[in-house]
């Protein structure tokens, strides 16, 4: 489902090259279009997919929310059986000119995410605003309030005489 939200996202792009990181187990557990029809679609709109195999094979914890006797919400963990599915992923990013890379570490998806920067480079053209927002008025009408009460106050009780 996330593939097909991604392409759908960029399939009017102009740019020169249009590129969907996929981070994921590969394992296809939610959603209604499985990873074979989003992948044709990805081809179909010519979509490069670089596809990330994230985390272990074996048991793992899967962090769960869920309401105690009060009410409150509490974070638990299930254990679940967790694999990744190389080869989905490998064929994902073989079709569509992409590459297949699996990250175990942050370490190792530091070093993806350096590799996939050195292969694609595009120029964005982008517009910036900056709203800039004057903080001073409050002050300076407190300066200025306070600077006639002084001028005030020194020219009845308080004033400086021979």
């Amino acid at each position: 489902m996330a593939l097909a939200n991604g392409v759908a996202r960029i399939k009017d792009s102009t740019a020169k090259s249009r590129v969907i990181i996929l981070m994921t187990d590969g394992e296809n557990n939610s959603g209604t279009i499985d990873p074979e029809t989003a992948l044709e679609i990805a081809k179909g709109y010519g979509i490069k997919i670089y596809s990330i195999g994230i985390g272990r094979d074996g048991d793992a914890q899967l962090p769960v929310m869920v309401e105690d006797v009060f009410g409150r919400k509490v974070k638990r963990y299930r254990p679940i059986h967790s694999a990744v599915n190389e080869t989905l992923l490998t064929k994902m990013a073989d079709e569509t000119g992409g590459k297949f890379w699996r990250a175990t570490t942050g370490d190792a998806l530091q070093g993806v995410f350096k590799s996939i920067n050195s292969l694609e480079k595009t120029n964005i053209e982008t517009s910036q605003f900056t709203r800039y927002a004057e903080l001073f008025p409050p002050y300076l009408q407190w300066a200025v309030i306070l600077y006639l009460l002084s001028l005030f106050i020194a020219s009845t009780v308080l004033r400086k005489g021979p």
